[in-house]
């Protein structure tokens, strides 16, 4: 049977549970799921998508990005700069809270000391007006189909839900291929859970396709991970 990318459990003829063990942090590139996910009633067993790009297509798709949003009107009005510990902790909180406790992955809330984690250098702010519309958090990471290989990694993406639709998140995307041209990156990879099919095809469509699976289960962290053998 061919790999199926999109239900990854129908390629094997039974699923062998690995030993239980705590999250760690090489395991995903996610900064929720790094942080712990709150997955109280609901299904303990979570199945994130990992996808990945070559760095050169990225850089090929940013030039169509950038045709696109020079004719986008909003334009002026959009401002993407560098979180500020000292002035936007609070307000990044409430931003990453209303985004992601109402998507569909098992995020939990984040508190404004945990907010003080995220990297001012690799965590950017979509601002419209002065309002705060989304964010993008960056890492460095390696690529998933060659872990010799350095890939930048979006480790947390997020457009309120208000303000989708005028391409921020396509302004977040171009900036996050920005920041990664002077860092030797060979790839730009991705996790994304099973359910939340509005960030798989948002990434589809910048030219990422899905290389594997990784499966999560709570207080156990990765209990299993896969590569499409034909990557391999």
């Amino acid at each position: 049977m061919d790999f199926d990318p999109l239900n990854p459990e129908n390629n094997d003829e039974r699923r062998t549970r690995l030993k239980p063990r705590m999250f760690k942090a090489f395991e995903s590139i996610r900064e929720d799921v790094k942080r712990g996910m709150d997955v109280r009633g609901k299904e303990s067993l979570h199945k994130f998508y990992r996808m990945e790009m070559p760095f050169s297509k990225a850089l090929e798709i940013q030039k169509i990005f950038q045709k696109k949003l020079s004719e986008d009107k909003l334009g002026s009005m959009v401002k993407i700069r560098n979180l500020n510990h000292e002035t936007d902790l609070e307000e990044f909180t409430e931003l990453y809270n209303e985004i992601f406790l109402a998507a569909p992955d098992p995020s939990r809330r984040l508190s404004i000391e945990e907010a003080k984690s995220f990297d001012e250098e690799s965590t950017f702010l979509a601002l419209l007006g002065s309002t705060f519309a989304g964010f993008i958090y960056l890492t460095i990471d390696r690529a998933f189909t060659d872990p010799n290989a350095r890939a930048g990694a979006i480790a947390g993406i997020g457009v309120l839900a208000k303000y989708r639709g005028k391409k921020i998140g396509l302004r977040l995307l171009s900036h996050s291929i920005d920041y990664f041209k002077d860092k030797n990156v060979e790839y730009l990879v991705c996790e994304v859970y099973e359910h939340n099919d509005p960030s798989r095809k948002m990434f589809e469509g910048m030219g990422m396709k899905i290389v594997g699976y990784m499966i999560l289960e709570e207080e156990e962290g990765v209990v299993e991970s896969k590569l499409n053998p034909d990557l391999k």
